[in-house]
């Protein structure tokens, strides 16, 4: 899909996917370049995207999200450290509530 459809599907502007794209948030398994050099992303970037964009509602910075894909990448992600990174995506949201019902 082009990165206007993609831009739809997930409430990201084309810049902001851009900008994940430099800065090495999305890489060859997200983006693939046609011969007309034009970006092609795949169904499994619009995933992704919108997990980045959970994180980030719950507090996660660009920084920790790319932390957390490259343990995830290199099989350092343990059980444990899943477990804690849950546990403080929970209580960010549960943190949040009051501001959500004011």
């Amino acid at each position: 899909m082009k990165i206007h459809e993609l831009a739809q599907r997930t409430g990201l502007t084309a810049p902001t996917i851009r900008f994940y794209e430099q800065e090495g948030l999305l890489d060859a398994r997200h983006v693939q370049r046609g011969e007309n050099n034009y970006r092609d992303y795949c169904e499994e970037t619009v995933k992704h995207l919108l997990m980045l964009k959970k994180l980030q509602a719950v507090g996660f910075t660009l920084a920790e999200f790319k932390e957390l894909i490259q343990a995830d990448e290199t099989n350092e992600l343990t059980r444990q450290k899943k477990v804690r990174i849950l546990f403080s995506v929970h209580t960010i949201s549960l943190s949040n509530i009051p501001l959500c019902q004011s």
